[in-house]
């Protein structure tokens, strides 16, 4: 930096930036903006910086010049055109609806909030909604964001996205043969080999659809955390006690088998496992040890809360 006033260097060269090959240099609305061959940055107030590389921000990564836009934008001209860097401030709850319409839009898959991939440079009519090992636990959080909106909004639109959910996750309990068990996912029948792990893909009763097996703690977890909020916060009778039901089906068939969870082939699943000999085999500082020990009992608490049953 140098004093505009008598000329001379102030302060110490900056060196450790995202990309020292610099191109471009630019004032915008009393921020200081760099162009480089990989990319442009904004120099923060606090010494950090906000870096703009590859094609999510411009259209190449060569800087060629960058200018002052309109309504605060920023205009970075590079080898492959130009791209124009725009900030909006937005309310909690707009931005909120935002990614709200995006979900509603390209996310939803059997009732899943599932991700969307394959995408050709960000063009989304021409992804796929994927399959995934988690689909219980992320429908999980989506769930019960969906349950805190409709709490304190009461928009009929929320509920019936709870429905829809918890619709979904009730049917993993149900479309494998092992009670209180529930599924990764399931699928329409005849893409095993284009989903993920095929290995774990299993056969349902209806020759229409296939379910995902090996369902692991995280995923237990988030089905009891969506139950209890439901169970917790949501005035419609129905839903509530659909939630309770999912939370003793879920939790009775743990405790029956031990703190395992029981897979279509007799065994416990890989990380299904709370057993005290399981847990208490690791290293009192492992971490494994202290969160599978404290999911269980909020597990345990969260099911004796809602039925009164005293085996948890």
């Amino acid at each position: 930096k140098i004093n505009s006033e008598n000329k001379k260097q102030a302060g110490n060269i900056l060196d450790k930036l995202p990309w020292t090959e610099i191109t471009a240099l630019e004032e915008v609305d009393g921020n200081i903006w760099v162009g480089t061959t990989r990319g442009a940055f904004m120099i923060r107030d606090d010494g950090k910086f906000n870096y703009y590389f590859g094609e999510r921000w411009l259209p190449g990564n060569h800087v060629v010049d960058i200018e002052a836009g309109d309504a605060g934008s920023v205009l970075i001209l590079t080898e492959n055109g130009l791209g124009k860097i725009c900030f909006k401030a937005m309310t909690l709850y707009d931005k909120a609806v935002y990614y709200e319409k995006q979900v509603r839009q390209r996310h939803i898959r059997n009732g899943f909030n599932a991700g969307l991939v394959a995408m050709e440079k960000g063009k989304v009519n021409t992804g796929r909604l994927r399959d995934s090992d988690n689909d219980g636990l992320w429908t999980s959080m989506y769930l019960a964001g969906e349950a805190f909106r409709y709490a304190v909004t009461g928009e009929e639109e929320a509920l019936q996205n709870v429905r829809e959910s918890l619709d979904a996750m009730d049917r993993l309990f149900t479309i494998n043969p092992v009670p209180g068990v529930p599924s990764r996912s399931f699928e329409r029948s005849g893409y095993i080999e284009q989903l993920s792990d095929p290995d774990r893909w299993q056969h349902s009763a209806d020759p229409e659809w296939d379910w995902k097996a090996t369902t692991s703690s995280d995923e237990a977890i988030g089905h009891i955390f969506a139950y209890g909020v439901i169970a917790e916060i949501v005035d419609d009778a129905a839903i509530r006690d659909q939630a309770i039901d999912l939370i003793d089906t879920l939790m009775s068939h743990i405790v029956k088998h031990d703190f395992y969870l029981i897979d279509y082939d007799g065994k416990h699943t890989t990380w299904g496992r709370w057993h005290w000999d399981y847990v208490n085999n690791f290293p009192t500082m492992v971490g494994d040890r202290k969160l599978n020990s404290s999911n269980i009992i909020g597990m345990l608490q969260t099911a004796f809360h809602f039925t009164g049953k005293e085996k948890y």
